[in-house]
Formats: C-alpha cells, sequence, structure tokens
C-alpha cells in the first residue's frame, strides 16, 4: 500500500509540473565532469557537532547502469571525501539511483534516490529518499557547478523543489563564498 501511496504521490507532483522522469534523465543528470553541487535538503547533518555543508558529488565513472562518484562535503573547515557507488534503475514511481556506501556508518545500506525533476537547460535536479533511519521522506536539489548563479538569491528549480517538498524545512548548504571560491 505505502509503495503505491509514493507512486501516486510522484505522479501527481511530476504532472502538476509538466514532466515525468526516465532512466535516460536520470543518466544525463548524473553524466557530467563538473560538481553536482547539493544545493538544499530538506534535512540536515552533522559531524562533531558541526553541520555538513559545500556538499557535492563528483563523477568518476558512468557506465550503463552503474555509477560511481566522490561525495565530498565541508564540516567547520574540513573537507571530508567518501567514494560512493550507485545502480541507476527504471522503477513504478521514476527512474532510480540506488547508492551503496560502503564507507558509511551502516556499511552496504543502500538507499534509494527517485528522480524527481530534471531541467535539461538549466541543469538542475530533485531527487527525493526515504531516509533509513527516520523513515521519513527527504528531498534533495542538486544544480551543477556552472548553472549556479553568482550571488543571485534564486537557484534554478528552487521554486520546484518548494513545490515538491510540500513544504518542508529548507536547509541551505552551498553558498558561493564558502564553497567554490574555496577552490579558485
Amino acid at each position: 500500500m505505502k509503495v503505491y501511496t509514493i507512486t501516486a504521490l510522484l505522479l501527481i507532483c511530476a504532472s502538476a509540473l509538466g514532466t515525468y522522469p526516465n532512466l535516460r534523465d536520470l543518466k544525463e543528470a548524473l553524466d557530467t565532469t563538473e560538481r553536482l553541487w547539493n544545493v538544499f535538503r530538506s534535512y540536515e547533518l552533522k559531524t562533531s557537532g558541526q553541520t555538513h555543508k559545500c556538499v557535492y558529488e563528483r563523477k568518476l565513472s558512468l557506465q550503463g547502469t552503474d555509477y560511481n562518484c566522490e561525495h565530498w562535503y565541508k564540516h567547520g573547515s574540513k573537507w571530508e571525501r567518501r567514494a560512493l557507488h550507485g545502480t541507476l534503475s527504471e522503477k513504478p514511481h521514476g527512474p532510480e539511483l540506488t547508492v551503496n556506501d560502503p564507507s558509511g556508518k551502516k556499511k552496504g545500506e543502500k538507499v534509494e534516490h527517485t528522480l524527481l525533476l530534471w531541467k535539461k537547460k538549466e541543469h538542475c535536479a530533485i531527487f527525493s529518499f526515504i531516509d533509513p533511519n527516520s523513515g521519513k521522506r527527504e528531498w534533495n536539489l542538486y544544480v551543477w557547478e556552472k548553472n549556479l548563479p553568482k550571488y543571485s538569491p534564486a537557484y534554478p528549480c528552487e521554486r520546484e523543489y518548494d513545490t515538491l517538498s510540500h513544504g518542508a524545512k529548507k536547509y541551505q548548504i552551498y553558498n558561493e563564498l564558502d564553497c567554490r571560491l574555496s577552490f579558485e
């Protein structure tokens, strides 16, 4: 019953936004040599009491349905990196990236991230997943680095993120000064 409710919810959201993502869209969203920045999300993560910010993925490979990337984040002034492996698939409720974190707290735990929206021109994607610890649905907005606005108050897909996340808390974990400028 839960799967049908989630499927119906995702279909309603997709039709409201006028789009139905597919496996090709998921591959396209992930297939970049740029950093894929997590701009907003509906939850917080902390290490040693410090909130994770400046979260991004860097693709290592995308072969068929196998995806490997480096997951980077900053807590305080320290950068951390983890290797992640994912498998892409088409499910009844939409395209999915099932991520296996071999180095995480629960080694080998898999989390299914459903692509809710991909806007090719803006290079922004919205994913949702069920948090394995809380059982709660969470959301992430990712934007390719070249599409991040410089000093602009609005991000690509931000309005759609607000609609799809149904008013969930919204944490901005990316900002130009803390994140990108540390690479230049």
